[in-house]
């Protein structure tokens, strides 16, 4: 496992969920990790805090890096050629194909760790929502008062606000219930405009639409 993947189950889990909390550990062994591959790219540079420190007669070949110098390009790594010292531009590219695809993963895991919380939803009152503008997303306010309610699709259970116990699989399925309990609305648009009822079941492709019983 790289460290990007501990770092990543560490702060999301595995799978990601809306609901974890991050694990110090995990989190620590990610950076060891990391520093540990970036110390070996660079172990065998001394360092020094500016350019003037450098040491004069230094064996061709040696390598040195400058940390605090007022010139921040000199902030670097170096290393001595036939005419002194000159900067290290091939082991500066050495380390960044150590680190960039490091953090090329890491960026790639934060997207999706992102993308995966803006659509999983999971709360105390056991409602489960999956698809963007679900689970009263849809509305805008969002859930307030409504428990184990289970929807999965965009905007399926867009407008819940206080129903209970109700299923809505499929894209904006039941999208209209805002307070009807105990509904199953199973397929795209199924309950579509049914703006609440209790006890309904439809099935099927925009199945019974606009009726609340």
């Amino acid at each position: 496992m790289s460290a990007v993947e501990t770092l990543t189950d560490a702060l999301f889990g595995n799978p990601p969920s809306p609901t974890m909390k991050p694990s110090r550990e995990g989190v620590l062994a990610a950076f060891t990790e990391l520093s540990t591959a970036v110390t070996a790219a660079a172990s065998d540079a001394v360092a020094y805090p500016t350019i003037a420190d450098l040491p004069e007669g230094a064996a061709k070949g040696s390598r040195a890096r400058v940390y605090d110098d007022e010139v921040a390009s000199n902030n670097t790594y170096w290393i001595v050629r036939d005419g002194g010292w000159a900067i290290d531009v091939d082991y500066i590219s050495s380390i960044a194909d150590v680190v960039q695809p490091l953090v090329d993963d890491a960026e790639a895991a934060a997207t999706a760790a992102q993308e995966a919380a803006a659509t999983i939803y999971a709360d105390p009152a056991n409602n489960v929502g999956y698809g963007p503008e679900s689970l009263g997303g849809w509305t805008g306010p969002g859930i307030e008062g409504a428990a184990g309610n289970t929807v999965f699709g965009a905007m399926a259970g867009g407008s819940l606000t206080d129903g209970s116990s109700n299923v809505n699989v499929g894209t904006a399925a039941g999208r209209a219930n805002t307070d009807g309990d105990n509904n199953v609305n199973i397929g795209l648009s199924a309950g579509l405009l049914a703006p609440g009822g209790d006890n309904n079941t439809r099935v099927g492709y925009n199945a019974v639409a606009r009726r609340s019983g």
